[in-house]
């Protein structure tokens, strides 16, 4: 085959989309990307990549899932109860496991940074442009670049300084450090014993995911409206009465006396 015959079958491809042509993105990580100047020709040195999506089997099974868990989160608020407890549990689980590996990454990394050392436990892990497998690679990073150190030596010698504090407090004040660990310690009991939130009284907690009531609790309440609405309008009447009653006597009180006023005149 020639290279005329090469450059035909390529268009050829191109044209009826079976590859894509591409470039080189990043030497180091040896990754391509599509090409953004002319996609559709063929050129000797250029890649080609093939267009194969394979079996759609376990795409549409994970599509499922995907509709399938949404659905299942939006109808959280009628789950069985032992099903939203196991819910807190495991969230509350990771979220501590979560908060855990962080503070201690942090801390590891302030000890060997007061020393001179850039030491990080999974440095990827925050990466907004690493994948999920990617996140756990490397294990761990390790710098003790020379240069590094003389241009943030200040830093490091605050950090030193701060560690040197810490250690003396711990020491010094075992009653205080004691008493943080305890108060940390009733704070995970009562996140997972679900009494973190106590200005919220037991009724509240049962009934917070009553959203929407039931007809016989809306007739219920709309009877003891009317009741309330009855009972106030037969005050006001009576109000009215009482009023009515005391304008009359004391009319006729005054009638009384404006008829003895006369006799007396009269005489």
């Amino acid at each position: 085959m020639t290279s005329e015959d090469a450059k035909t079958v390529g268009n050829a491809l191109l044209r009826e989309d079976l590859v894509v042509k591409a470039e080189l993105h990043d030497r180091q990580k040896k990754t391509l990307r599509s090409a953004r100047s002319n996609p559709k020709s063929f050129e000797p040195d250029a890649f080609l990549v093939w267009k194969f999506e394979g079996s759609t089997g376990m795409r549409n099974f994970l599509l499922m899932a995907i509709v399938v868990a949404f659905f299942g989160l939006v109808l959280f608020p009628v789950w069985p109860q032992g099903a939203k407890v196991g819910v807190w549990y495991v969230s509350m689980t990771l979220l501590l496991v979560l908060l855990g590996f962080i503070f201690s990454r942090i801390i590891v990394f302030c000890l060997f940074y007061a020393i001179g050392i850039d030491f990080w436990i999974l440095p990827n892990f925050f990466a907004d442009d690493a994948g999920f497998w990617d996140s756990f690679k490397p294990m761990y990073s390790f710098d003790a670049s020379v240069q590094n150190i003389r241009e943030t030596w200040p830093y490091r010698l605050t950090a030193f300084l701060g560690l040197l504090f810490v250690t003396y407090w711990v020491v010094t004040q075992p009653t205080e450090f004691d008493e943080f660990v305890a108060s940390q310690r009733a704070f995970v009991d009562e996140l997972y014993e679900g009494t973190l939130l106590a200005d919220k009284s037991q009724k509240d907690k049962e009934q917070i995911d009553k959203v929407v009531p039931d007809l016989a609790t809306v007739q219920k309440e709309l009877d003891e409206l009317e009741k309330q609405y009855q009972e106030q309008q037969q005050q006001k009447e009576a109000n009215v009465e009482k009023k009515m009653e005391e304008l009359l006597e004391q009319d006729t009180k005054q009638s009384s006396e404006n008829d003895e006023d006369d006799e007396i005149a009269d005489l």
